[in-house]
C-alpha cells in the first residue's frame, strides 16, 4: 500500500504512508511522525490520538536501513522506570 487512512473516534485521522514503496524497495530507510525522525519501535496511543501522519521511506538497498541498534528500546526492555519520559 502506498497510504492508509484511519479515521479516530475524536474526528482526526491517522495516515500511514510508504514513499518509494515498491516489489524491490522492501526496506525501511527511514521513519518519520508528524515530520520529526521515529527512532522508536513503539508508538505511543497519545502520539497519534490528536491526528498524526506516519511516514516510511522505502529502498531497495539493504544496506540502507539504520542499524537496530540506534532505535530507542522500547519500555519492556528498558532500565527505565515506569513513570519515565525515555
Amino acid at each position: 500500500f502506498e497510504t492508509a487512512t484511519l479515521r479516530l473516534p475524536d474526528g482526526g485521522t491517522f495516515t500511514i504512508r510508504a514513499l518509494n514503496q515498491s516489489p524491490t524497495a522492501c526496506y525501511v530507510a527511514n521513519v518519520t511522525l508528524n515530520g520529526q525522525p521515529f527512532n522508536h519501535l513503539e508508538l505511543p496511543h497519545a502520539a497519534i490520538t490528536p491526528g498524526a501522519e506516519l511516514i516510511f521511506t522505502m529502498t531497495a538497498d539493504p544496506a540502507a536501513p539504520r542499524p537496530r541498534n540506534h532505535l530507542s528500546r522500547p519500555f519492556s526492555l528498558s532500565t527505565a522506570s515506569p513513570h519515565s519520559t525515555e
